[in-house]
């Protein structure tokens, strides 16, 4: 990690209590959020936009979850991962499912849907640009509110892990490989990371 984590006194006044703030919203304040504290007012409206993309968006979470996991084990970053990989598991996917996250083309685990999620996030990912055949794969099971929330939800995991490699708050992951999952990890995930 590039920064120490500020404490409560570092933080300007009226932005004493966002750990509080936070604390109460989560269960817990994440190390990421943590080292945005030093930007109080920006972490307040990014906590406030995540919250939105879980809370007020419709696309099924299972497919949400597995879209994210793939964007970070693309990015090779596992501070998002760990802690999507449980979120994955908690809306039903399997662990046998995470352990194939990286061959979900050619894995008998993994369904059309769920393969066209992946394969969207994988291209916004390594590429930007979403194939017009990815998006036509899409578009014949998601609503166009849910093809936006996809477009935003891997954009924001994009940025996500454009914060934490500079800061170099992250678990790496060697590239794009299964990860060997047997069980929902732990609240803690190995320390760092939190519910994002």
């Amino acid at each position: 990690m590039r920064l120490p984590f500020p404490s409560v006194d570092d933080l300007p006044e009226g932005s004493k209590d966002i750990f509080a703030k936070i604390e109460t919203s989560r269960g817990k304040v994440p190390d990421l959020f943590r080292l945005l504290a030093y930007t109080p007012k920006v972490l307040e409206r990014r906590e406030a936009y995540g919250k939105s993309l879980r809370q007020d968006t419709v696309l099924d979470p299972r497919l949400r979850e597995l879209a994210i996991c793939n964007v970070a084990l693309l990015n090779g970053g596992g501070y998002e991962f760990i802690v999507h990989a449980k979120m994955a598991m908690q809306h039903g996917c399997s662990p046998k499912q995470i352990n194939d996250l990286a061959c979900f083309e050619t894995s008998p685990l993994f369904n059309e849907q769920e393969r066209a999620v992946m394969r969207f996030g994988g291209e916004v990912t390594t590429t930007i640009r979403v194939k017009d055949s990815t998006w036509a794969a899409c578009e014949t099971f998601l609503t166009r509110r849910e093809l936006v929330e996809l477009v935003l939800i891997c954009a924001w995991y994009n940025q996500t892990a454009r914060i934490t490699w500079p800061l170099q708050l992250h678990t790496p992951i060697s590239g794009p490989q299964p990860v060997l999952i047997t069980e929902i990890p732990s609240e803690s995930g190995g320390g760092k990371n939190g519910k994002e």
